[in-house]
């Protein structure tokens, strides 16, 4: 920890690239020769050294300006830290949960919705089943009636065969008893 009257934190001084990206010895950046660009890869890594110096820039004026704190400072504010944090970390969890929960509201709807058209479709096959049960019945009972009439039809004929039959054997057709 940085404490006043100790040494000087340790300051990076980096210099920027120049405009055409490529890095100059100060013995290049005296010559006016043209120097080749760098590839792509190493002017990346320049860019992400450009940025780390800059950080590291507003970390040590950030620690210029720290407010050290004494030893007893320090452990009630290590307390009140920790229960931010914890504070913080439910807050989380709060969210966290309130997102789940709407997206359960969602879920349940939609299988509402589901289970609503689902009785919906048994309703109307339970409405064809009845309408072809009934149809089924109607056929039935014309298919009875057709079986009774062939029934009635064929003890006509039965009785017509043997009323013939009877004729023949009196004498044949044509000829009536009086």
């Amino acid at each position: 920890m940085f404490q006043p009257g100790a040494a000087e934190p340790l300051r990076l001084n980096m210099e920027p690239l120049s405009s055409a990206g490529s890095l100059r010895r100060p013995s290049q950046a005296l010559t006016a020769e043209p120097v080749e660009p760098l590839p792509e890869r190493w002017q990346a890594a320049l860019r992400n050294l450009d940025t780390a110096s800059t950080c590291a820039d507003s970390l040590a004026s950030a620690l210029d300006e720290a407010l050290y704190l004494d030893t007893m400072e320090w452990q009630r504010a290590v307390p009140a830290s920790q229960q931010h944090q914890a504070k913080q970390s439910l807050l989380n969890r709060v969210r966290a949960l309130e997102t789940l929960l709407t997206d359960c509201r969602g879920n349940l709807a939609a299988s509402e919705k589901l289970r609503r058209e689902g009785e919906a479709r048994v309703q109307e096959l339970e409405g064809e089943l009845e309408n072809n049960a009934k149809v089924f019945r109607l056929h039935y009972e014309a298919l009875l009636d057709k079986d009774q009439t062939i029934s009635d039809l064929q003890a006509v004929i039965a009785a017509l065969s043997l009323g013939s039959m009877d004729q023949q054997a009196e004498g044949g057709p044509g000829r009536t008893q009086r």
